[in-house]
């Protein structure tokens, strides 16, 4: 019965068709796992209530950009004597076209023009990967595509992007993320107030198939004790060119890890000052309607104590 009842705030019809589609291409053991895994996670009662994903979503509607805030922008990007060119580097292999087009779309959405899109196609062996690629890539000259002529894995696909950059800064993005429109305006700022800054990461958070966003990761300042731990940085990170040159590319021994791998090495000599953190949520991960069902409710979020978290925009004239 449970099972049966929609959250409150979770679009897209009841959780027990969703269920059934799970268990039939997965089987019920799967299902019993991964609800052992929520429960285990300190969903528990809240599960199916959906009220916090309600209050999340309401959050991300005052993170939302009008019209009159692109153009506050686009000022305050006038002001920057040297705005930095941000190589975003992307590796790709047989993502679903949809989730290839937004995680595109979400970087020609930027309100930051100063930028460019590398991407490495992986060697894909759907047809619709590399028509995409190069549609987009006619479309904007600031997107750069190079195809493997074999399969090397995330590490390899990522070192064959950056081989594309020429920014003096690089940023990473997966093939199923959604850049929040500021995101790369945010990175420039922080950029252009601590030029002695060589690392940048943001809080991220999820969102599914309809467009809906949940588990928000609200992320401390650089914690090295922590980071040694588990990779709380994750994505999105933004690293000076020279210092990831410095600290060495992707390492395909580390394939999984590689992100967290490099990210210990970028971070291992540097002080506090020279690591730099923005927020609210400025990208975004993909997951599938019934993972959302699942992990919606997770216990990240606690919106009174975030609900003051604004970006750097300012405010309207007089």
């Amino acid at each position: 019965r449970a099972l049966a009842k929609t959250p409150k705030g979770v679009p897209g019809g009841g959780v027990a068709g969703r269920t059934l589609r799970y268990v039939k291409r997965n089987g019920i053991r799967a299902l019993v796992i991964r609800l052992k895994q929520a429960f285990g996670q300190g969903v528990g009662a809240e599960l199916l209530a959906g009220r916090r994903l309600a209050d999340y979503e309401a959050l991300c509607h005052g993170w939302s950009l009008h019209k009159e805030d692109f153009e506050r922008i686009k000022s305050k990007i006038t002001e920057i004597d040297e705005p930095p060119i941000i190589s975003v580097v992307m590796p790709v292999y047989n993502p679903p076209e949809k989730w290839l087009r937004q995680a595109i779309e979400s970087v020609l959405d930027q309100a930051y023009p100063y930028w460019e899109l590398c991407i490495a196609n992986d060697a894909s062996t759907q047809s619709h990967v590399a028509e995409v690629l190069n549609e987009y890539a006619h479309a904007d000259n600031r997107i750069k595509v190079v195809r493997r002529e074999k399969n090397g894995h995330i590490s390899a696909a990522s070192n064959s992007a950056l081989e594309l950059a020429a920014g003096k800064w690089v940023a990473l993005l997966d093939h199923d993320d959604v850049l929040h429109p500021a995101a790369l305006f945010c990175l420039a700022d922080q950029i252009n107030k601590q030029p002695n800054v060589q690392f940048i990461y943001t809080d991220e958070d999820k969102i599914d198939e309809n467009g809906v966003h949940f588990q928000p990761h609200f992320k401390p300042d650089l914690n090295k004790t922590l980071l040694r731990s588990q990779n709380y940085v994750n994505h999105f990170v933004a690293v000076e060119r020279l210092r990831l040159e410095k600290s060495g590319r992707f390492r395909s021994e580390f394939d999984g890890a590689q992100d967290y791998d490099l990210f210990l090495r970028c971070t291992e000599k540097l002080s506090p000052e020279r690591v730099s953190t923005t927020t609210p949520p400025l990208i975004s991960s993909t997951l599938d309607t019934f993972w959302l069902t699942i992990i919606s409710t997770s216990r990240f979020l606690k919106v009174e104590t975030t609900s003051s978290i604004k970006l750097p925009i300012p405010p309207e004239a007089g």
